[in-house]
């Protein structure tokens, strides 16, 4: 579970979930028994997500067991990143960032683009 020293109770999610906190945003781990966590840490992220960051200052979504099998393998991937960099680590940064960004981000209903930005992305495509 993840501890937050401001919050009321959670809606109880306390397995199985991703915890997206922004920096500064002050929270810690707890467990009554055994548990598997994996922890990212970036310096940036998309603009996006901190945009669409719920009130609560977090993002917290339940997983399912094929979410935390993809977990693990990112967390895998990630620490073979750290053994043994190369000239594609901040490639494959990227895209560790942005499919951990899409699940954070799977329970926001996003805005539709107006026509000045549909405009653009198909510009930039």
């Amino acid at each position: 579970a993840a501890t937050l020293p401001d919050a009321e109770d959670d809606g109880g999610l306390r397995t199985r979930t991703l915890w997206a906190f922004p920096p500064g945003r002050a929270h810690g781990w707890s467990a009554e028994a055994p548990c598997e966590r994996a922890v990212f840490h970036f310096t940036e992220v998309p603009g996006k997500l901190e945009e669409l960051l719920p009130p609560r200052g977090y993002y917290r979504v339940p997983l399912s067991a094929v979410d935390c099998e993809r977990l693990r393998l990112l967390a895998k991937t990630a620490m073979a990143m750290d053994v043994k960099p190369s000239e594609l680590l901040p490639l494959q940064d990227s895209g560790l960032l942005i499919e951990l960004s899409m699940m954070a981000l799977r329970e926001v209903t996003p805005g539709p683009l107006t026509s000045p930005q549909h405009a653009r992305r198909k510009a930039d495509v």
